[in-house]
């Protein structure tokens, strides 16, 4: 998880802002960071009661996330550090504002003070992941009782007042089982296509058109990787064929455009006449996941950029439709076995080299990810 440098009362705000908006598994990752850069600004007991909120209740990590076991990491020296056995007993105690910050128990590095504010300084300095702070503290419990002095808030720039600010937001979030996007109309993919077919070829140099034209001539010659779009009888053939019914914001797709490129990834998502279902051609590839192996609901349904990719159904495979071709053992799948309110199907963006797939709530919501891997949004 890579982080700001800068950090101050204006991003924090954002965060919490997001945190509001946004589905559970994505507002959790986010007051990861949250209240990892509140605990290494020194603010103990806050920091405490928002990692609370991210062991249990709507914000819990997952197992199946990145993010689970740096959190385990660090939790015993936090809790150590606030006097208390674990964040259970956090979350039921009426006075934590009140809980002053013991000394922390004698560890297996003994560090004096101003040596680790210098370590913590220079690993500050050097370190580019959220993910590897919270391993650091957890490593060297000493040093999270250093962060309460105010070792880092040179770089992070937040009072008590504006941390207190953010747990109050947190706490003001209001539950929502599931947070479901509008149906992206025929306008939506038009524009957002547009908008990704510009770019692509305003980033192109000569070696890349050079690359590029040996693979797609015709695409490079015309300077563009948009199709028409479909026609509603051509879709009507496909749902004919697939003898399924596709859901209404993939049709909007075709509709837009019927087959796009995406160069970077020498990838054509399918237009009609080529879209299949996955075993058809990968009938081996799909019996060999689908080994028996199950994971739990609490581990699969966990979407977002921290999710395990390796947390899959395989039994899944066999029903996926392939939306794209096939390239260095990568593809993007739809999944009918996973289905929305608004009739959204499951995407995947799957490839044998991670060993399974990056999941989505919807087509829509993966090609957002994959526009924004090369381009800001």
């Amino acid at each position: 998880m890579e982080f700001s440098k800068s950090v101050d009362s204006v991003y924090l705000s954002h965060l919490s802002q997001q945190i509001q908006q946004l589905a559970s598994d994505e507002a959790s990752a986010l007051l990861f960071e949250g209240s990892a850069l509140i605990l290494l600004a020194g603010y103990l007991n806050i920091a405490c009661q928002l990692f609370v909120k991210l062991e249990y209740g709507e914000l819990a990590i997952s197992e199946g996330s990145a993010l689970a076991r740096p959190l385990k990491s660090i939790i015993p020296g936090l809790c150590n550090c606030v006097g208390a056995s674990s964040l259970r007993e956090l979350s039921l105690s009426e006075h934590i504002n009140n809980i002053k910050v013991n000394g922390i128990a004698k560890t297996r590095f003994d560090f004096f003070g101003f040596l680790l504010d210098l370590q913590i300084k220079r690993w500050w300095e050097s370190s580019n992941s959220l993910i590897s702070v919270l391993y650091y503290f957890g490593h060297f419990p000493n040093a999270i009782k250093r962060l309460e002095s105010g070792v880092l808030q040179e770089y992070i720039k937040v009072s008590r007042e504006q941390a207190q600010e953010f747990l109050n937001c947190v706490n003001q979030r209001k539950y929502k089982t599931e947070i479901t996007a509008s149906i992206p109309k025929v306008e939506d993919w038009q524009s957002f296509l547009q908008k990704w077919d510009k770019e692509i070829f305003e980033n192109l140099d000569d070696i890349d058109i050079e690359r590029y034209e040996s693979w797609f001539p015709e695409i490079v010659k015309r300077k563009s990787c948009l199709n028409r779009g479909a026609t509603e009888k051509e879709i009507n053939i496909l749902e004919e064929r697939l003898q399924t019914k596709l859901s209404q914001s993939y049709k909007n797709f075709l509709l837009a455009c019927n087959g796009f490129t995406i160069l970077d990834e020498y990838c054509e998502l399918y237009g009609t006449n080529a879209i299949k279902w996955f075993i058809e051609e990968n009938r081996q590839s799909a019996e060999i996941w689908d080994d028996g192996y199950d994971v739990s609901d609490e581990e699969y349904f966990q979407y977002g950029k921290h999710q395990d990719c390796g947390c899959i159904r395989g039994k899944y495979m066999k029903t996926t439709l392939q939306i794209s071709s096939t390239e260095d053992g990568y593809v993007y799948l739809l999944n009918p076995r996973v289905i929305d309110s608004n009739n959204e199907w499951e995407a995947w963006d799957f490839g044998t080299k991670i060993s399974g797939a990056y999941r989505y709530r919807s087509f829509w919501e993966m090609m957002q990810s994959v526009y924004q891997r090369y381009f800001d949004c």
